[in-house]
């Protein structure tokens, strides 16, 4: 049995509606609902459509912050394995418990994996080797390509930084923290080359430059991963992007959010 950690908000619910009940498989969907929102028609259906159902842990909170949903989410999940999930995402379930069985075997507590988009191309450049992830090729990974063992992440009390993700002044980088985090307290972290999830076509992750605060969710993540060295990496990251920032105009802006603080 494994847990599916989804995140949603407000109307978005209503794409969870038809939500495939499947053996082996136990839903945690955190639904918040943003202060001074209210709900429509058809999302309230939806929720308690959702809620009535026995494979589901249906949790409707009053609050903003996708990291806090996620920290909801793992709290309440029930089984030892959990893959964080978004509202917009196909689950390649075969993959999943692919997924699940070599982390058993090999004793790994943070696996990441691969999601491809609708049209079938691969979301990222993905490596086609298994490998240990570290500090810096933690990087890579993004929040919906992870499976957790729920239980040795709660012993070690790694749970992902409210002060970042989206519905936040830092609204990226909560995904580096937490394996960032997770490493510090010695769980094994490894990529996997296997598809858990199709996503649309689109790339959020990208864009770290468009308005300040994405470019300052960045520095404050090597802030708060590399207390004692931040500034090395964030030349780094400085100089590696360079490329995109110029060929869109926002060298100074970047330069400036990024190196200054």
């Amino acid at each position: 049995m494994i847990d599916i950690l989804i995140s949603t908000s407000n109307d978005r619910i209503i794409a969870l509606a038809d939500l495939r009940p499947l053996d082996n498989v136990h839903y945690v969907i955190v639904h918040q609902v943003f202060p001074d929102f209210v709900l429509s028609h058809n999302a309230l259906e939806a929720s308690q459509l959702l809620e009535q159902r026995e494979d589901i842990s249906y949790l409707k909170v009053i609050e903003k912050g996708l990291s806090k949903s996620r920290n909801r989410a793992i709290k309440a999940s029930r089984n030892k394995y959990a893959l964080i999930a978004d509202d917009d995402i196909q689950f390649n379930y075969s993959g999943i418990f692919e997924m699940v069985e070599r982390m058993s075997k090999e004793s790994i507590q943070v696996a990441s994996g691969r999601h491809q988009f609708f049209s079938g191309q691969m979301a990222k450049s993905y490596k086609s080797e298994s490998f240990i992830l570290n500090k810096i090729s933690a990087a890579s990974v993004s929040s919906v390509d992870m499976v957790l063992d729920v239980k040795a992440i709660r012993e070690h009390d790694v749970f992902f930084d409210e002060r970042f993700g989206l519905g936040t002044e830092l609204p990226s980088g909560e995904e580096y923290i937490f394996i960032n985090d997770a490493l510090k307290a010695g769980l094994r972290v490894k990529y996997y080359p296997i598809t858990l999830a199709y996503h649309p076509d689109e790339v959020s992750g990208h864009d770290f430059f468009s308005t300040p605060n994405k470019t300052i969710a960045k520095r404050e993540m090597f802030v708060r991963c590399f207390p004692k060295s931040h500034y090395i990496y964030r030349l780094l990251f400085w100089v590696k992007k360079l490329p995109i920032v110029i060929k869109n105009r926002s060298l100074l802006r970047f330069t400036r959010n990024i190196l200054w603080r």
